[in-house]
């Protein structure tokens, strides 16, 4: 699917995690996972050279919450409404800064955009 390049084409898009995470139960934030290379070459280099062949991004709340709701059930407009109602005046402005995060994620591989709805069942699961 090619980037949207305006709000109003990504405002109706469902943005669905595709990739490991986990919750730390303290604090209530998310640590992404994925491999560090998808290729063939990159795999055997990886298995060789490196000991963690994991690339891992620690959320901060804002971004831990965001990432909750992107569970491919909420289009990207659901996600900026129910931001701005459980963090307030600590996302403004929500539109841009929502939009940036996820737009930041996909590029990196840890979601995707999708059309249409995805079933809960579909989605990765945490680990």
């Amino acid at each position: 699917m090619p980037r949207p390049k305006t709000y109003q084409e990504i405002l109706i898009l469902y943005p669905r995690r595709i990739c490991a995470w986990e919750t730390d139960p303290a604090t209530g934030t998310v640590m992404l996972y994925r491999p560090k290379f998808t290729s063939d070459l990159g795999l055997i280099f990886s298995r060789w050279f490196l000991k963690n062949r994991l690339l891992s991004l620690k959320l901060d709340q804002i971004g831990s919450v965001c990432w909750q709701l992107c569970n491919g059930q909420n289009d990207v407009a659901q996600v900026v409404n129910q931001m701005q109602t459980i963090m307030g005046e600590a996302i403004e402005p929500a539109l841009e800064r929502v939009v940036k995060f996820l737009i930041h994620l996909e590029k990196n591989d840890f979601l995707t955009f999708r059309n249409s709805t995805v079933s809960p069942d579909q989605d990765q699961s945490t680990l």
